[in-house]
């Protein structure tokens, strides 16, 4: 199973440079890069779960501000990962 999550991890990350090289930093560039940070944090990534979503929270504030309903799940995805990363390093 470890062998199929890092191919799916691998090719979600073909995914979000597909879009970069095509200078689409998008919605959609930003929905592929919290799907991104959701398959590091279930694979147990914690760091480069929050890593990735600080930056999607980043762009979303940046092209919609707080008040968007895209902020609020950014918002939510990080929360997500920062309490994780509390409890493992517990």
């Amino acid at each position: 199973e470890q062998g199929r999550l890092a191919e799916g991890l691998a090719l979600m990350r073909r995914s979000v440079a597909c879009f970069r090289r095509a200078g689409r930093l998008d919605d959609e560039y930003l929905s592929a890069l919290g799907r991104l940070a959701e398959a590091h944090r279930k694979a147990g990534d914690i760091d480069g779960a929050v890593r990735i979503a600080e930056h999607v929270l980043a762009a979303r504030k940046e092209a919609h501000g707080e008040k968007d309903p895209k902020y609020g799940t950014a918002l939510n995805n990080l929360a997500e990962a920062l309490h994780l990363e509390l409890h493992a390093r517990g």
